[in-house]
């Protein structure tokens, strides 16, 4: 499960925009006029248990953008995939909720240090071509894990302001840089739990809570300064607690006992999942703001142990190729900026050739902790 939520993780969204304001000054008709260009995002690892691709065609749009008026899934295309003397095909189908094209890992494996191009071709003849070389193997990370309690908003009434205060729990990946090669890395995180709050005497087993950290902000690269030290990694929140609902990271997935998922995006508000087996209430935990029940609760004593059970939490640390670092560095500055109409634009690198997009690979050590 890690895995696969960590892969789709690596395969981004492709999206442009313009400003409504141009619509006026700008013909849509001539605009369109630029030839679609086929899109790739393809990374591999030695780790994976399945290699993905996803392929799709860019639509110059004019005005509001989203991920379906921006990308045009192309479901027809001859994806292949060879290392020089093994070659293999990925087959087109819906992999956890994307259509991809796949193949598994145990008829193709992924090696360390060996160079792989992928192909892919239309039948209305669009051809595109790239490499990449997968690097050898991280340094094994080390975590610090700290705690930090800080007023995140309030709530005024009747000339009474009410503080929140969300305690976070985080964590700082380090470790040593090899000597003597440029190195780019990613952390990247994975926490799973079953939130003590999440109870009902009708279920057999609560629900599960699924969330990622680090995402994007997690890529690094060492330098001439800091070849061969020690590096520490930005600070990647896995979990928050606060005194106006509980448990929150946005978003978050529930699975259920039946398997199905839901995924929340208030967790500050009480909600209910109904599924065959029961329901499940989500609500704000004695102390909170909408629970009175215990006004008196210090969240700074909160312990990570007494809100949550069956808790696993997954680190990594990843050395990736140079393309891969560009592209996500790209994509992640490109976010930042998004809605800003003073922001610089920020250029997409590809290593696509006669397209866009990013074919690249990495290679991945996990530590997988616990919690009790």
């Amino acid at each position: 499960m890690n895995r696969i939520f960590l892969l789709f993780l690596l395969l981004p969204v492709f999206l442009s925009s313009c400003e409504t304001g141009l619509r006026n000054e700008v013909d849509p008709d001539r605009l369109n006029r630029e030839a679609s260009k086929l899109v790739v995002a393809c990374f591999i690892s030695p780790q994976d248990t399945v290699l993905a691709a996803r392929i799709g065609l860019s639509t110059p749009v004019l005005g509001s953008v989203t991920a379906t008026n921006s990308f045009l899934n192309v479901t027809n295309a001859n994806v292949t995939i060879t290392n020089g003397s093994r070659l293999a095909a990925l087959r087109y189908g819906n992999y956890n909720g994307l259509g991809v094209y796949v193949v598994s890992a145990r008829d193709f494996p992924v090696l360390e240090g060996q160079t792989y191009t992928l192909n892919v071709e239309t039948p209305d003849g669009k051809k595109v071509t790239s490499q990449c070389t997968i690097p050898g193997p991280p340094p094994t990370p080390e975590a610090r894990f700290d705690s930090t309690v800080q007023e995140s908003g309030f709530s005024f009434s009747n000339g009474v302001r009410t503080p929140f205060i969300t305690k976070e729990y985080g964590l700082r990946l380090q470790w040593t840089d090899p000597a003597g090669q440029r190195n780019y890395y990613r952390a990247a995180g994975f926490f799973r739990y079953q939130p003590i709050t999440l109870t009902n005497p009708a279920l057999v087993q609560p629900p599960t809570v699924s969330t990622t950290f680090f995402d994007n902000n997690g890529l690094q690269a060492d330098a001439a300064s800091t070849d061969g030290t020690r590096l520490v990694s930005r600070r990647g929140i896995y979990h928050r607690y606060n005194n106006n609902g509980g448990f929150f990271s946005n978003p978050i997935v529930i699975t259920n006992p039946d398997n199905t998922t839901t995924t929340i995006f208030c967790p500050t508000c009480t909600t209910s999942i109904t599924g065959p087996s029961g329901t499940t209430n989500i609500s704000p935990p004695p102390g909170s703001i909408s629970n009175p029940a215990s006004q008196t609760i210090d969240i700074g004593k909160v312990t990570l142990s007494s809100i949550v059970r069956q808790a696993e939490l997954t680190y990594s640390l990843l050395h990736v190729d140079e393309n891969y670092y560009r592209y996500q560095d790209a994509i992640w500055r490109q976010g930042g900026s998004d809605g800003n109409p003073f922001a610089e634009p920020v250029p997409i690198p590809t290593n696509i050739n006669g397209g866009l997009g990013c074919f690249g690979g990495y290679n991945r050590r996990s530590v997988v902790l616990k919690i009790k």
